[in-house]
């Protein structure tokens, strides 16, 4: 048995996020394939927290939402950019070098992505970043 109150079949979850995956990628990937890049949207989807719309629109419900100073949630739920252009790329570049600061990039990639500033990132739980940097990890 199980710790976990999964909704979702692990069978059925790969197969969910290998269609997602070929949509975003351009290119057919295989089971293994996603098994191995992509396990925290898996267990996401298996958990039921991430939804992947008809649309191919993502959105995710926090495992563990992020509150106000009083104990209120502020954020519970991220909806994430599924297309980041050249031109809003090199924006979120400017003023960076590419050797140096890729990892603030990223972040900044990420931030842009969830519509929250870097900062944001910081508060977020670690299964929650596990799948918001999976997420970037696709659409980049």
């Amino acid at each position: 048995m199980s710790k976990f109150d999964y909704k979702v079949d692990k069978e059925i979850a790969t197969t969910e996020i290998k269609n997602f995956a070929e949509h975003y990628l351009g290119e057919e990937q295989t089971e293994d394939q996603v098994k191995e890049a992509y396990p925290a949207l898996i267990r996401a989807l298996q958990l039921g927290y991430l939804v992947i719309g008809a649309d191919m629109v993502p959105a995710y419900t926090l495992e563990e939402p992020i509150k106000y100073e009083s104990g209120e949630p502020a954020v519970t739920e991220l909806k994430f950019k599924t297309r980041i252009t050249l031109t809003e790329k090199k924006n979120l570049g400017k003023g960076l070098d590419a050797k140096r600061d890729a990892f603030e990039w990223f972040m900044k990639v990420l931030s842009f992505m969830i519509g929250h500033p870097t900062a944001m990132l910081d508060k977020l739980g670690r299964f929650d970043y596990k799948v918001v940097e999976a997420m970037g990890s696709l659409f980049l």
